[in-house]
C-alpha cells in the first residue's frame, strides 16, 4: 500500500488492504481514485485563466505533464503574464509539481493523467510580521526576563526567509568603525569569493551567510547587466524601502549593541545573541516605491530552501509570511517532509487572519483569530 503525499484521506492498495481499511471505524471512504477527487473543490466552479499547481506521483512525472500541457495550448516557455504557459517546475524527494496558468476547461483533461495527483490553486504568499521582545518575555515595557538569566540565542543560528537583509544596519554590521568600507560592513565584504553572498563565514557577528534565492528559482543574479539588485539587499538605495526582511531580522536577532558610533537603543531582537542566515526571497512589487515587497523566489521544492540553511547549522527557520488558504496543500506537506527527515529542525510560520500553513511540523507565531488551524502549535 502507498499514501499519497499530498492527500492524506485517501490511499491505494489492493482490494484486500481496502476492505480491511474499510472496515475501520474512522475510514470516510475507500474507493476508486476517481479524477474529480484530484481538483481542488475551489477550482470547480472557477471560470478562465487559472494559476494552479499541479502534483505529480513522482517526479518522473513532471515530463509527460509538460508535454501533455505543451500539446493542449500551454506552452512550457515564452508566455506572458497574462497568457496560459507554465511558470515553473520543480522534481522533488517523491513528487513533482507544475505550477502553470491553464484555462478552468482544461483541469478535467490534466485530472484524468495517471500521473496527476492532485491539482490545487495558487496562493498568493503575504508578508507578516510580530511584536518586539520585551513583549515575549514578559509584557511589561522595559522588563526582559529571559535576557536576564543568560537567555539570548547565544550559539544558535537562525534561518530567515524574508525580502531581505539592510546588512549595513547597525543591528547586522560587522564592527564600529564610523567607516564604509565593504570589510566594516560584512566579513569578507559584498562581493568576490569571501563575501557574505559567498561563504558561510561563523567569525561574523551577525551574519554568517546572505543567500539570493533568485540564483536558485530562476537562475538570476543579484548583480550586474540583467540582474535584480533587490535579490541581494532588502532596501538597496533605489528608493524601494519597505524593508520587511530587515525588520524581522531585527525582531528575532537584531543586536547594535557593540556599534555605539551609530544611533543605538534597547530595541534588539528577542534572540540578540544568535547569527542569521538569511535567504532572500523577496524583489519589489509593483508600484515601488509606494508599494510593498513581494515574495518572487520561494523555491517550488521547500528542500531548496531549508537544506542550505541546515547544512549550514540553522536548526530554527523562521518564514513570516503566509497565504489565505488553510487546506493541507503542498506546501505543508513539503514542511512536514523537510521535518520528518530532519527531526532537530524547527520551522516557525507567523499567523494571521490570512497568514496559514497547516503544517503539523511548525509553530505559527498567534498574531491575530486563526479560522482553521489543522496539527500545528501556535504560540501567542
Amino acid at each position: 500500500m502507498s499514501l499519497p503525499t499530498s492527500l492524506p484521506a485517501a490511499v491505494f492498495g489492493l482490494p484486500a488492504t481496502a476492505s480491511r481499511i474499510r472496515a475501520l471505524a474512522h475510514v470516510d471512504y475507500v474507493g476508486p481514485y476517481h479524477p474529480a477527487f484530484r481538483i481542488h473543490p475551489d477550482l470547480l466552479a472557477s471560470s478562465g485563466l487559472l494559476q494552479v499547481k499541479i502534483i505529480t506521483f513522482t517526479p518522473d512525472y513532471v515530463n509527460p505533464v509538460l508535454a501533455f500541457l505543451d500539446h493542449q495550448g500551454v506552452p512550457n516557455r515564452g508566455a506572458g503574464p497574462t497568457e496560459a504557459g507554465v511558470i515553473s517546475f520543480a522534481e522533488g524527494d517523491g513528487f513533482g509539481v507544475v505550477r502553470a496558468r491553464v484555462p478552468a476547461a482544461l483541469l478535467p483533461a490534466i485530472a484524468r493523467l495517471r500521473a496527476v495527483e492532485y491539482i490545487e490553486p495558487i496562493y498568493e504568499m503575504r508578508l507578516a510580521n510580530a511584536d518586539t521582545q520585551w513583549v515575549h518575555q514578559s509584557n511589561q515595557s522595559g522588563v526582559r526576563t529571559e535576557w536576564g538569566v543568560g537567555l539570548d540565542g547565544s550559539g544558535q543560528i537562525i534561518g530567515i526567509a524574508d525580502t531581505g537583509l539592510d546588512f549595513d544596519n547597525e543591528q547586522f554590521r560587522q564592527n564600529n568603525s564610523a567607516a564604509q568600507g565593504d570589510l566594516d560592513i560584512q566579513l569578507g565584504g559584498i562581493s568576490g569569493p569571501y563575501s557574505i553572498y559567498n561563504e558561510t563565514n561563523y567569525n561574523r557577528r551577525k551574519l554568517i551567510r546572505y543567500q539570493p534565492m533568485s540564483v536558485v528559482t530562476d537562475g538570476l543574479l543579484w548583480y550586474g547587466p540583467g540582474g535584480n539588485i533587490h535579490a541581494g539587499k532588502d532596501s538597496p538605495g533605489d528608493g524601494c524601502t519597505f524593508g520587511h526582511g530587515t525588520a524581522v531580522a531585527s525582531t528575532a536577532a537584531g543586536n547594535d549593541d557593540p556599534i555605539t558610533f551609530m544611533t543605538g537603543s534597547a530595541d534588539d531582537g528577542v534572540a540578540k545573541g544568535a547569527k542569521i542566515y538569511m535567504q532572500d526571497i523577496g524583489a519589489p512589487a509593483p508600484g515601488c516605491p509606494t508599494g510593498t515587497d513581494s515574495l518572487s523566489y520561494i523555491p517550488d521544492d521547500y528542500a531548496d530552501l531549508y537544506q542550505p540553511a541546515y547544512d549550514a547549522g540553522v536548526r530554527i527557520h523562521s518564514n513570516s509570511y503566509g497565504s489565505d488558504n488553510s487546506d493541507y496543500d503542498l506546501e505543508a506537506h513539503m514542511i512536514d517532509k523537510f521535518v520528518w527527515s530532519n527531526k532537530d529542525f524547527l520551522v516557525v510560520f507567523s499567523a494571521s487572519a490570512w497568514s496559514k500553513v497547516d503544517s503539523a511540523f511548525s509553530i505559527r507565531v498567534r498574531t491575530s483569530p486563526i479560522p482553521r488551524i489543522r496539527e500545528a502549535i501556535r504560540s501567542g
